[in-house]
């Protein structure tokens, strides 16, 4: 069942890769946006989308790590805040700057009034990173782009539901088929072993790679004012385990906020349910997205 839902899901994208696309415009228009957000050391810009989903509906919620009388409603509202801006400029030469970047995706059980509409879970993402683009011409291959850097993650709760995890990652950007791509792949920085469960100082999640695995590929899509994006990751084992996540922004009238569709299946969709498969679809709005 699963497979079979994967494989709906997908089938947009390859209607839309067959059609014109805006993403060299879009594409041209946000690295305009860094390149004077480099010059100007006051200007943030968004650096994964920013959206909120009031409504949100998740099958089978992951009621595991909680108290067994904090009963989880399948309705809950999501949202996302991110942002980056530039801490030095032509670090290594003109093509190379230094950035900060800060995400923030929140779970939120707006309508559980009976556990006081709490925030079920709260991801942290800094990321310290260097941009580059190839000092030669030559060396573009479908338009790269590159990011070296660091990135914490943690949900910043007490134990037993504390999870965190540090990485060095690559990203690469190209231009295919009028979709632009983005690869990342990481390498997880390793933690002691906790001595017991009340351990404050050892890895809270040791076998998060079996579940996240090691890269992440992003494809975004534009046509006519629409955006559609998607993001699958996999462990590339046997078992199979990953997540795909699908996005729709489209133009609402008389606004520049955006309409905003998304659904998500599989595991990690914040650090709580790292190593539980569930599925959620929401509607909401966005304020910034990829392009």
């Amino acid at each position: 069942m699963n497979k079979i839902f994967l494989i709906f899901l997908t089938l947009p994208l390859l209607t839309l890769a067959s059609e014109s696309s805006e993403i060299q415009k879009s594409l041209e228009q946000r690295i305009k946006e860094d390149n004077h957000s480099n010059s100007t050391s006051s200007l943030v810009t968004a650096h994964r989308p920013n959206y909120i989903l009031p409504i949100t509906y998740m099958h089978d919620p992951n009621e595991e790590p909680y108290p067994s009388d904090d009963e989880l409603k399948n309705i809950e509202t999501k949202f996302q805040l991110s942002f980056k801006f530039t801490v030095l400029s032509h670090v290594f030469g003109s093509k190379t700057d230094l950035n900060f970047a800060y995400t923030q995706k929140s779970l939120w059980q707006l309508y559980n009034k009976k556990n006081s509409a709490a925030f079920r879970d709260t991801n942290y993402e800094p990321e310290l990173f260097i941009s580059l683009e190839p000092f030669n011409e030559d060396w573009r291959i479908f338009k790269n782009y590159y990011h070296f850097g660091f990135v914490h993650q943690s949900n910043g709760k007490d134990l037993p539901l504390s999870r965190s995890w540090n990485r060095i990652f690559a990203t690469t950007f190209f231009e295919w088929q009028k979709t632009l791509f983005m690869l990342k792949v990481w390498y997880r920085i390793k933690e002691e072993a906790k001595d017991g469960p009340t351990d404050y100082t050892g890895d809270d999640n040791p076998d998060i790679t079996d579940y996240l695995g090691y890269f992440e590929l992003t494809g975004i899509h534009k046509i006519n004012g629409h955006t559609l994006s998607w993001m699958l990751r996999n462990n590339l084992k046997k078992d199979n385990k990953g997540a795909l996540e699908v996005n729709w922004s489209f133009p609402l009238p008389e606004t520049r906020l955006k309409g905003y569709f998304q659904v998500f299946t599989g595991y990690g969709e914040t650090m709580i349910d790292y190593n539980y498969n569930m599925t959620r679809v929401g509607l909401g709005v966005a304020f910034t997205d990829w392009l």
